[in-house]
């Protein structure tokens, strides 16, 4: 989406990725959610938001990237989230933040307003 902005000539101030998982395959996102709510299925919101998670494929980005990375339990590795820091040719950043994979957006407004706005060079 950044990178689409900046191409139709708009200005990103930030690209912030809250909990970037980047599910496989539609199954473990659907085993993912059902081990983190007990649920038997994912609603009908969570499958059309999953579906376009899986079928996206991100490009490069000529700018600077924050992760926001839940401290609680994650259905990924740190491992993982080198994907996201191969496809920015800028600084990447990674903040942990309170909360899991699901409880992490409640965390985030915080813990952007407590981020220094210039990241590390």
């Amino acid at each position: 989406m950044a990178r689409s902005l900046t191409e139709a000539g708009g200005q990103v101030e930030a690209l912030v990725l809250v909990s970037p998982w980047r599910p496989a395959g539609a199954g473990a996102a659907a085993t993912a959610y059902r081990v983190e709510t007990g649920a038997a299925e994912p609603d009908e919101g969570f499958a059309a938001r999953l579906s376009a998670t899986v079928r996206h494929e991100p490009t490069l980005y000529a700018g600077d990237l924050t992760v926001l990375r839940p401290a609680g339990e994650v259905p990924y590795d740190a491992e993982e989230l080198e994907f996201w820091a191969d496809l920015c040719l800028g600084d990447v950043r990674t903040v942990e933040v309170d909360g899991d994979h699901r409880t992490v957006l409640g965390a985030a407004g915080a813990a952007l307003a407590a981020l220094d706005p210039e990241p590390a060079r």
